[in-house]
């Protein structure tokens, strides 16, 4: 999961062309179906075996392009925003099921050819629901799903092209993950890569016009904020104990657009699952700090209205017990609640496994 979270902002950067001269449309729906056809990736050889087949799958959804004169639609190109409904075969019914999910979409161009064809991104995030699960006495060849809510995550890259007056096809590319984040065992995730095609159809009949962006002067400023966050995770499969982690996070970062923010900060982590590390390996136990790790980090964070994409990639300079990696990631979602005050949600890993879902509060204070 990490690699794919590194290359989103690369193409999140480029700016589109082709615009025409007419006033927004604020009254355009679309509605559309999608069809996938891949392969679960076994991105480890504990789940290679569980693969027997190619994968296919499709989702309905519905959008509304966000025409409007808000600055923010504006610097995005009048993206696409849009909730679906997504179900997927996985090949081995016995084992793995199927998984179905309820999500929500951001899509917007990366480059507009003109008012008929595009190419575009899309990042989704939602609540999938696997109808099979590890079970250690039903089912315990599932080494990847513990649990059979779990966080659902596709980032896609399509062209589209208008084909009819009111209807449109797209056909591309999609990486989806499928993960509990460490809340229970054993959790080693799917990811699930796929070609996918589809068509949408404009409910209002009203073409899309895209008007010439008029974005305001923006002056750059800094923004500090702290982060307190908590979680769980199970340790090992074998121990069904779950575990408190918390988080404190310092980031301060440079708002150089009203979207985009490049930061640095430093993160401590406190983690009670070490216990059962120096239980384990060590047998004469454990001090209070051997339950801390502080790491330093750099950031990316990518704002539409109150909602903020946050990637972040970390090193320990301290550690009271060795970590499974001196690196670590986070990738999240940020909601400003006021003016002060946000809502924190983000997974941390090491590479391309989970640590734990951080839930939190933070404060932001703005230093111009």
């Amino acid at each position: 999961m990490k690699n794919s979270t590194l290359l989103i902002p690369a193409f999140l950067l480029l700016t589109p062309k082709g615009y025409a001269q007419p006033q927004p449309d604020k009254a355009s729906w679309q509605t559309g179906i999608t069809y996938y056809y891949g392969f679960i990736y076994p991105h480890t050889v504990k789940i290679e075996y569980l693969i027997q087949d190619h994968v296919s799958g499709f989702d309905i959804f519905l959008a509304k392009p966000a025409i409007s004169e808000n600055v923010y639609d504006q610097l995005f190109h009048y993206p696409r925003i849009g909730v679906g409904l997504f179900h997927s075969s996985l090949k081995n019914p016995r084992v793995l099921g199927s998984v179905n999910s309820v999500t929500g979409f951001f899509n917007a161009p990366v480059c507009r050819f003109s008012e008929k064809s595009e190419l575009d991104y899309q990042i989704t995030a939602g609540l999938a629901y696997l109808t099979r699960k590890f079970d250690l006495y039903n089912n315990n060849l599932n080494e990847a799903i513990g649990t059979h809510l779990n966080l659902h995550f596709t980032a896609m890259l399509n062209y589209r092209v208008r084909i009819l007056k009111y209807f449109e096809w797209r056909g591309g590319l999609s990486f989806s993950h499928y993960s509990n984040g460490r809340v229970s065992l054993p959790n080693f995730g799917l990811n699930y890569i796929a070609v996918c095609t589809g068509i949408s159809y404009n409910i209002s009949q009203t073409p899309l016009m895209y008007p010439a962006p008029a974005i305001p002067a923006f002056d750059r400023f800094n923004e500090h904020i702290i982060i307190m966050s908590s979680g769980i995770k199970q340790y090992m499969t074998e121990d069904p104990k779950h575990y408190y982690i918390h988080s404190l996070i310092y980031d301060v970062g440079r708002r150089f657009r009203q979207h985009l923010k490049l930061s640095a900060g430093t993160d401590l982590f406190y983690d009670a699952s070490i216990k059962t590390d120096f239980e384990k390996v060590k047998r004469y136990g454990y001090r209070y700090p051997d339950l801390f790790r502080i790491g330093l980090h750099g950031g990316f964070h990518l704002t539409y209205r109150k909602l903020t994409m946050i990637v972040m990639e970390g090193y320990y300079i301290w550690q009271g017990y060795p970590p499974p990696s001196m690196f670590y990631s986070r990738v999240g979602l940020q909601y400003r609640i006021s003016d002060h005050f946000i809502v924190n949600l983000s997974l941390k890993s090491h590479y391309a496994i989970a640590d734990f879902v951080e839930w939190g509060v933070g404060y932001v204070f703005i230093q111009k």
